[in-house]
């Protein structure tokens, strides 16, 4: 292969790179997952990447940063807050940086309460207080809550 030819396929991963980014924000891990299934090798990849970077389209920080956002506003906890973020490749640092303001137990007391009354009609169809406390409990654990967060909440109703 010349170094024309390199460049050229090159250029195209980028191109394939920038039009998956222009969907919306990737990881470089995910970036670099598609970018393979698309053929290209490792060296083509990384230096796609590379390049989105220096443009300052790939960012991992500003899509960690956006993706916690909008797992927040769907109601999540911090423990499937920061599960999502490693299953798109973010750093462990990054996401220990984005979800300090999730650990906080008055803030993530506040948001297992709103997650709870968006669905507080469902759980008062139960008319035992244990099983609907049950119910509660299990529900708030799968959205990713501590386990003294929903204590917490459950105890004040």
């Amino acid at each position: 292969m010349t170094s024309t030819d390199g460049a050229d396929l090159t250029k195209r991963a980028v191109a394939a790179a920038l039009n998956l980014l222009a969907r919306r924000d990737h990881s470089r891990q995910e970036l670099a997952t598609k970018l393979g299934a698309r053929g290209f090798d490792h060296a083509t990849c990384q230096a796609a990447l590379e390049r989105c970077r220096q443009l300052g389209y790939l960012d991992d920080a500003r899509t960690a940063e956006i993706m916690a956002a909008a797992l927040r506003r769907r109601g999540l906890g911090l423990h499937r807050i920061r599960a999502r973020l490693r299953e798109k490749g973010i750093a462990g640092d990054i996401i220990d940086a984005l979800t300090t303001v999730d650990a906080d137990p008055d803030r993530a007391l506040a948001a297992a309460r709103a997650v709870y009354e968006r669905r507080r009609s469902h759980f008062e169809r139960e008319g035992d207080l244990q099983r609907r406390r049950a119910k509660i409990y299990r529900f708030l654990q799968s959205r990713g809550f501590e386990t003294e967060t929903i204590h917490r909440l459950l105890t004040k109703k």
